[in-house]
């Protein structure tokens, strides 16, 4: 009887813990095939040296509203996107709201270039953290870090259907 009492509190705790840690698990999904594109396309003119990555985007941070700070924000554009195209403006005016609802997803290994080497250890030291691109009209939104960078990079879809460069943003970086 005891025994069973036992059996039945031991099997109730680990019933109990499975599906907390289930419940408060972060459910992760993979970046689109654009997506996955984008992201690529920021280095189309970097070497050959594999760059590393991290194997998950990351979601909103604070120091991403540094944007739209008064020492960033001009009327005619932000740090070195100028305000050419009013659907560029527009585009950052939605990314403010869209930027708060980032969410955690995979890089996909086989999707990417060879040139890229995903890791699952964020203490290297030369790792580089991506968020999700964040596509609006015809723009693209990526946020980049490493451990002395934090930048915002900003891609135009042609006609072709390629993203190519159009802008960056330095938000923090360290001089060397």
């Amino acid at each position: 009887m005891v025994k069973s009492a036992i059996k039945i509190g031991l099997f109730s705790i680990l019933f109990f813990v499975f599906f907390v840690q289930k419940g408060n698990a972060q459910i992760t999904s993979e970046l689109s095939n654009e997506q996955h594109q984008i992201f690529t396309s920021i280095f189309n003119k970097s070497g050959d040296s594999p760059t590393c990555v991290y194997f998950q985007t990351f979601k909103y941070e604070s120091w991403m509203t540094l944007i739209w700070d008064k020492e960033f924000l001009k009327e005619d554009g932000i740090a070195f996107c100028v305000f050419d195209n009013p659907e560029l403006k527009e585009a950052f005016k939605v990314l403010r709201d869209r930027v708060k609802i980032l969410q955690i997803k995979t890089l996909n290994k086989s999707i990417l270039d060879t040139k890229f080497k995903l890791t699952r250890n964020s203490k290297k030291k030369r790792v580089l953290f991506v968020s999700e691109p964040v596509i609006i009209g015809e723009y693209a939104f990526q946020f980049l870090k490493s451990k002395t960078d934090k930048s915002l990079r900003v891609q135009k879809k042609d006609k072709e259907g390629n993203w190519n460069y159009e802008c960056g943003v330095p938000l923090l970086f360290e001089l060397h």
